[in-house]
């Protein structure tokens, strides 16, 4: 009992060192990845307050503003006839001027509040005095904005940097608060300021950023992603937008001022903050918060911190309950995100792949509610009414022809006809011209897609490039523009020349679509990981008429997937000293070293040192699986008879042959030459090919052993006459912690990791593995490796051999 004792209070001790180690990189990602999400916030702030920037200018520069405000045309009038004394015709000349700048005017704010439909509410054209002079409100004309005049006159800046906004509550709007942007308007003659534009546009975009229902680009490693607060507070501690679903607490704040920790320091100090503190309900919060000081506001995102860390109080239980329960449930998480994030991205690319060779009744199966889900529903839209436009054609087509041919002898009915044939074809005119409407929404869907969407001719050059371009790659649209996509001045050239032959080899020569990820950088230089899907675009002859490519950055998915591996590495590492100090001590007391055990402790103990074990077992497959998918395992290629290494593995096992009865048959090449690899990664892949081909075979089954060497390869086979994988399983059996259904119910032991780890070896250093299997009758794995042997590679450690 004593060496019990010793043994398992430094276990204790370890295993509390190793999470509290745990949890303080937890701690650390979570704060890091919080701030990630509240940039990710201000990126879409500031691109709502550059829209809205960018239209205010583009109004204030049109001519027709400058017109009105230097009443140009009116003042020409002198030019007519001074001698003139018919004052009346004067008058009437400058009224017919004067109406013909307004309706100018009036017709093009029209056309920019037609375009920017539930976006640019109203437009106030003021004088320098600030009266104003022009209103697409006609209450507002005559009104004077002394604020306005004010603020311009008070600062020293340039004409070209002058611009206010602010946040206002308009009676004609409801009293609902709008986004007001006000810029000078300066003379087309000589640049001097000759009044103002004011434009007011709709706080729902901004109120849907806020809210977080773009979230998906940000997912901050929490499932509790609904309960973080986001609003901004003006410089007098009021929110104006907040993504607060609570109705009664959105009032709340209307009436009040905050003062809480991030506002003062925005406010006082211009400074932003993260990490966790008290919020302004005396709760404990981990938040962020970014300052805007231009224009007085403070962005801020919280989450109460007991709601945060409570992945990580579950975390602790469950690894003292099954460390393996986790690394399943993880699994899970991961598959579920990618087939969440890349299934409706496919299903769009198969979509738009039948539709360009001509399948118009094909429908995109996309049910997701965000910039995807609305382009597959364009891509619906423009589908069906061209397969109802191509129909109706057919139709006509015929009707007209049978007519045509009734009555070619009647000259009168022939007329009749042409005039129908006439009416038809004005009438799909006005269809066409509805179709070009339906082609714009979609064009406004993909400009405004999150997605990076990109289209080019043959040779790759540029042709077209949505908004996403520049917030993703930091490039300019205008600097791509008539240049080949992804070389080594933009954002490509990261990948090997392997890479780009196989991507071109695809969608060029097989005329497939590319699916993977692919490393690029941005204009600043950063990397980043992107999704990409390339497809070729078709011709009724098959010819490519274009490419489309769609990228999505993944790079903090990425991240987030390194730091579960990392978790993984870290929690199996602290595993095993314990366990190591539990199987020494479990010896010890079976060899007699604690007193003389009677046959029932010793079988009890047994049992325990057993699943002890495999235990330990588990924790070495993992340690080697997180260095296979973190890359940081050693690869040190030596001569090495393979033959040699083959009989030993099978000596090893030798036991467990002998218990179930398998006959083993060798055949190999004596001329087999001596190949560089690395013989500790070697013997995994024998010691889990052949432990499988034993472990899953039948009773007096065999198993066959054949190395043997062609022109350029050496090729392993390993067979086996036992179960065999279920045809509808083959495609998952390289998966990790992956067991077939027929051998998960005869044999319970096994972790499913061992095939993905030769996997991963025999792929990672140059190799190729596959198999070919009938269900009851058995499985034969083949590797093939070159000649040439294992490439070097160096890393932080080798893996482990059991």
């Amino acid at each position: 009992m004593h060496f019990i004792i010793v043994g398992f209070v430094p276990t204790i001790i370890i295993v509390f060192i190793g999470l509290n180690s745990a949890e303080k990189v937890f701690s650390q990602e979570l704060e890091k990845n919080f701030s990630q999400y509240v940039q990710s916030k201000e990126v879409q702030i500031n691109t709502f307050l550059g829209l809205t920037e960018s239209l205010s200018r583009d109004l204030a520069s049109s001519c027709f503003v400058a017109d009105k405000l230097s009443n140009k045309g009116v003042d020409d009038i002198d030019d007519i006839n001074e001698s003139t004394e018919d004052v009346g015709g004067i008058e009437g000349i400058e009224n017919a001027i004067t109406k013909d700048v307004d309706q100018q005017l009036s017709e093009y704010i029209s056309s920019k509040k037609n375009i920017w439909k539930d976006f640019l509410s109203e437009v106030n054209i003021a004088d320098p005095s600030g009266k104003i002079v022009f209103s697409t409100l006609e209450d507002a004309i005559g009104q004077e904005d002394n604020d306005l005049v004010a603020y311009f006159n008070s600062t020293n800046k340039s004409i070209e940097d002058l611009i206010k906004t602010e946040i206002i509550e308009k009676k004609e709007f409801n009293n609902e608060k709008v986004v007001k942007v006000s810029i000078p308007v300066v003379s087309l003659d000589n640049d001097q300021r000759i009044g103002f534009i004011s434009a007011f546009y709709d706080m729902k975009l901004l109120e849907k950023y806020i809210s977080g229902l773009s979230k998906n680009e940000n997912n901050i490693n929490l499932n509790q992603s609904e309960s973080i607060e986001t609003y901004i507070v003006d410089s007098r501690g009021k929110i104006f937008v907040s993504s607060f679903g609570n109705v009664d607490k959105k009032n709340y704040f209307e009436k009040i001022s905050l003062n809480s920790y991030p506002v003062a320091e925005c406010i006082q100090k211009q400074k932003d903050i993260s990490g966790v503190y008290e919020s302004y309900d005396k709760r404990e919060v981990i938040g962020a918060s970014i300052c805007f000081p231009n224009k007085g506001w403070t962005l801020i995102s919280e989450l109460d911190f007991a709601v945060a860390n409570s992945g990580m109080e579950f975390l602790e239980k469950l690894m003292f309950i099954s460390v393996p329960i986790i690394f399943v449930f993880l699994l899970i998480i991961v598959y579920v995100l990618t087939l969440r994030f890349s299934a409706p991205i496919k299903k769009l690319t198969e979509t738009a792949a039948l539709i360009s060779s001509g399948n118009f009744g094909v429908v995109a199966a996309v049910k997701e509610k965000n910039e995807i889900g609305e382009l597959a529903m364009a891509f619906n839209g423009m589908a069906e009414k061209l397969r109802k436009y191509y129909s109706y054609l057919e139709e006509e087509v015929k009707k007209r022809t049978s007519q045509l041919s009734e009555k070619v002898e009647e000259t009168e009915n022939a007329k009749k006809a042409m005039m129908n044939i006439l009416e038809d074809v004005e009438e799909e005119k006005k269809k066409a011209e509805n179709l070009a409407k339906d082609l714009e929404k979609f064009m406004l869907a993909v400009e405004n897609s999150w997605e990076l969407i990109i289209i080019t001719d043959v040779d790759g050059v540029i042709l077209y490039a949505n908004r996403a371009l520049e917030r993703i790659t930091k490039f300019k649209i205008s600097e791509v523009l008539g240049k080949k996509a992804g070389n080594e001045k933009l954002w490509g050239g990261l990948e090997s020349k392997e890479f780009y032959e196989k991507l071109w080899k695809t969608i060029k020569i097989d005329k497939k679509p590319f699916i993977g990820e692919i490393r690029n950088k941005r204009k600043n230089g950063d990397n980043y990981i992107g999704l990409v899907n390339i497809s070729p675009i078709l011709d009724k002859e098959g010819n490519i008429m274009f490419f489309v490519a769609i990228q999505r950055d993944i790079t903090l998915e990425k991240d987030i997937d390194r730091t579960k591996t990392e978790f993984v590495s870290l929690a199996s590492h602290q595993l095993r000293t314990p366990l190591t100090s539990i199987n020494w001590y479990l010896e010890m007391i079976l060899d007699g070293d604690a007193g003389k055990i009677n046959k029932k402790q010793e079988e009890y103990l047994r049992e325990a040192k057993d699943g002890s074990q495999r235990m330990a077992d588990l924790v070495t497959a993992l340690l080697n699986v997180s260095r296979l998918e973190l890359g940081t395992f050693v690869v040190e290629p030596e001569p090495t008879d393979i033959l040699e290494m083959s009989e030993s593995v099978l000596r090893e096992l030798r036991l467990q042959t002998k218990e179930r009865k398998i006959k083993v048959e060798t055949q190999y090449d004596k001329e087999l030459p001596e190949i560089k690899v690395d013989p500790k990664l070697m013997r995994i892949v024998f010691q889990n090919l052949f432990s499988n081909a034993i472990k899953y075979n039948s009773e007096k089954g065999k198993l066959e052993v054949i190395v043997k060497c062609d022109k350029n390869n050496i090729r392993i086979e390993v067979a086996d006459t036992g179960y065999g994988i279920p045809e509808h399983q083959k495609d998952k059996i390289f998966s990790k912690l992956f067991r077939a259904d027929n051998v998960r119910e005869a044999v319970t032991d096994g972790t499913g990791l061992g095939l993905y780890i030769v996997k991963s070896i025999i792929e990672q250093t140059g190799g190729e593995i596959w198999f070919e299997s009938k269900e009851n009758k058995g499985t034969r794995f083949f590797v093939t490796l070159p000649k040439s042997g294992m490439k070097e590679r160096s890393g932080v450690k080798a893996l482990d051999v059991k």
